[in-house]
């Protein structure tokens, strides 16, 4: 069995399973911060919240705060697929009261989710918090997943082609030469240069779903 599906392994397809052999590394993570980014654009954009004066470190502080995240957490791979696929489904009705902490609360809602979903053994939502080194205590990490849930309308399956979708993307932003380099503490620090970023599918009229974006106390 494959230890990402649990099921033979020649039932994945040759691309699937190059997909899942690349390690959660640099370049990856920050394919998932631009591709959050964008999300949360467009989502201020319907929502008519002008964004506030970003600093140049905008997009670099909110790798190295991902990438430790996901570096405590152990997450892998086959996870952070799934966070990509639920981020898809909730690109087109996703809204943002406010920009401050907009980037970080929908990672982590996705991860979270995609977390509990895809591993038999997950973090609990204390053990979340502590990887957030107290920037979101456990209460705002309960919020988060509930509120990322109810955006997502509990929809929670996973297809073949649903973590297909990213390969093509991910497999360029890797390189061949880096699909055995995995996340490691030496390189949380480092975001990669700027990878172009990927064209979202057509949006249609959004619904009042909403992430809250209070930060935490």
């Amino acid at each position: 069995m494959h230890a990402a599906s649990l099921v033979d392994s020649s039932w994945h397809s040759s691309e699937l399973l190059e997909l899942l052999d690349v390690e959660l590394s640099a370049p990856v993570i920050h394919y998932l911060v631009e591709y959050i980014s964008d999300i949360v654009d467009d989502a201020l954009d319907r929502s008519s919240v002008v964004p506030s004066h970003r600093p140049p470190s905008y997009i670099s502080d909110f790798f190295v705060f991902a990438a430790k995240v996901l570096y405590r957490a152990e997450t892998t791979l086959s996870t952070l697929l799934v966070a990509l696929a639920y981020l898809d489904r909730v690109s087109d009705v996703v809204c943002v009261a406010s920009e401050e902490w907009a980037l970080e609360r929908l990672f982590l809602g996705a991860v979270i989710c995609a977390s509990k979903y895809a591993n038999d053994s997950s973090l609990r939502n204390v053990h979340w918090a502590m990887c957030t080194q107290g920037l979101f205590g456990t209460r705002d990490i309960g919020l988060m997943e509930g509120e990322f849930l109810k955006v997502l309308r509990w929809r929670l399956g996973i297809s073949e082609a649903d973590v297909m979708a990213h390969r093509e993307r991910i497999m360029a932003v890797v390189g061949h030469g880096a699909v055995k380099t995995g996340l490691t503490a030496g390189n949380l620090n480092t975001p990669p240069g700027l990878a172009s970023r990927p064209q979202h599918r057509h949006r249609h009229t959004c619904s009042v779903s909403s992430i809250d974006s209070t930060s935490s106390s």
